[in-house]
């Protein structure tokens, strides 16, 4: 299991049990300080909302959220296809970063970098790190 932030303070613990992974919060204010847009995407059944709203409470901004709850039901291909094409209109690069890597992927030419993250604490550290080295700060 990995190391999480602190629980929100009561009531809001109530309403988000839930607890976002360490580090989390200063990777995110980092993103939004050099002018980069911040969309999760969960397999769990939130609504985007109650994503934001989370990560609100851990006072950073978040562009979107796609959630287990989008990617249900008869409109779930509309959905993927519509955010697929904001996505590819939108960023001519992005970086995804998930619990043990980092991908960068540059649009126009499909070239994807790999890069390794450590899943102890210093995670984000190294995440910024490579986004830095990587597009440079904007």
């Amino acid at each position: 299991s990995q190391e999480a932030e602190k629980a929100l303070s009561f009531p809001y613990d109530r309403l988000y049990p839930q607890r976002v992974r360490l580090g989390i919060p200063a990777l995110f204010y980092y993103l939004n300080q050099n002018g980069y847009d911040i969309w999760v995407y969960t397999a769990q059944y939130y609504s985007a909302d109650q994503i934001m709203r989370l990560f609100r409470h851990y006072h950073v901004h978040v562009t979107g959220a796609v959630t287990g709850t989008a990617r249900k039901g008869p409109q779930n291909a509309e959905m993927k296809d519509s955010i697929e094409k904001l996505m590819n209109s939108k960023y001519q690069s992005t970086f995804h970063i998930d619990r043990e890597s980092v991908l960068y992927i540059k649009k126009a030419s499909g070239e994807v970098e790999e890069y390794p993250v450590s899943v102890d604490s210093a995670w984000s550290t190294q995440v910024i790190d490579i986004i830095g080295k990587t597009a440079g700060t904007k």
